[in-house]
This record gives structure tokens, sequence and C-alpha cells, in this order.
């Protein structure tokens, strides 16, 4: 489940390639995700995943100049605006350091929280 505080987080368009599994022993997926907060990431994601399940994460940052490892958990299963299927990730592990750098990516991006019904 996505807290409050997660969904409020500024998101924007961050052009990041998102490496992801949900298990060890597998091949990394890469995709190119659609937006970007310090408390998560929406992506596109071939198949089914259930909301809860675990997922290993590296984000590469603009330029390729770093990489950031944690792991999520999906929050909700959704669709891309292009109409493709997709996933948000709320971050379950991620160091202050690459939350610190998420939120700079961000800000510098021009996120803007989301717009919660029946808040000003």
């Amino acid at each position: 489940m996505v807290s409050e505080r997660g969904r409020e987080a500024p998101r924007a368009p961050v052009p990041c390639d998102v490496r992801y599994r949900f298990d060890s022993k597998a091949d990394f997926s890469v995709r190119t995700a659609v937006d970007l907060s310090a408390t998560g990431v929406f992506l596109p994601a071939e198949g089914a995943h259930q909301v809860g399940a675990m997922v290993e994460l590296q984000l590469v940052s603009l330029g390729g100049a770093r990489i950031l490892r944690g792991f999520g958990r999906v929050a909700r299963v959704g669709r891309c605006p292009d109409g493709s299927p997709g996933m948000g990730v709320q971050f379950v592990s991620f160091d202050e350091e690459d939350l610190a750098l998420l939120e700079k990516l961000v800000a510098a991006a021009g996120g803007e929280a989301p717009k919660v019904p029946g808040r000003s």
C-alpha cells in the first residue's frame, strides 16, 4: 500500500533507465521510467505483477553517471500514458544519499506534488 506521504511526493518525468527483477537469480529487465519521485517510480512493465511483490531495482541517473541500488514494493498496477501496462514501485530500501540524489533529480526536472482531491 502506498503511504499518503508517497502519494504526495513531488514527481517528474525524469528520463532514467530502471533495471528491475523479482527473482535474484533472474536477469534484469530494463525500462525507462515514466515518472520518478524520492519515494518511488512508475515504469512500463510487461506481465502481471502483484501488488505487494518485492522488486530489486537499479536506477541509472541522468548521463549514466551513477547507479542507485535498492529494493521496492509494487504499490499499484496500472497503465502508462500510452496505454501500455505499468507498475508503481514504492522505494523500501535505498540509502539516504541515494534518496537525496533522487530528490534533487526530481526538483531539477520541475517535479510537482500530484493533486489530491479535496486538498488545496
